[in-house]
């Protein structure tokens, strides 16, 4: 088995067409194993630079590719706390910004005076 160390999108993009070929199946037939739409996967062999990762993985899978990330062991065991931490994900997905959002209301910064105001949803 080789080793492919190409990492833009639109290498990537060309190994899952190739490999897509090389198991002789259509655009439609990868889309519906990895339970995508044929439009993701049609950009993805195309090199989008903003398709999904998550749909990306599920293609790769399909075809029986598996990502390999080459990274310090420092980096390895802070990844490993982090994955070990309760709900990790939900707490790094909460970040207030600009026009952040929390429960039925929109908070936001009004610009001139930089006080934080409270407006809900489905008022005027």
């Amino acid at each position: 088995m080789a080793t492919y160390d190409q990492s833009s999108p639109r290498a990537i993009g060309a190994l899952v067409a190739a490999e897509r070929i090389r198991q002789g199946l259509t655009q439609q037939e990868l889309a519906g194993l990895a339970d995508v739409g044929v439009r993701f996967l049609v950009e993805l062999e195309a090199g989008k630079e903003t398709a999904a990762l998550g749909k990306a993985i599920q293609v790769l899978a399909a075809l029986g590719i598996a990502p390999r990330f080459e990274v310090s062991d420092e980096t390895l065991r802070k990844a490993d706390e982090i994955l070990a931490e309760p709900d990790a994900g939900a707490r790094r997905r909460h970040r207030v910004g600009k026009w952040g959002v929390g429960g039925g209301s929109d908070v936001f910064r009004s610009r001139s005076s930089g006080r934080q105001d409270r407006k809900t949803r489905g008022t005027a």
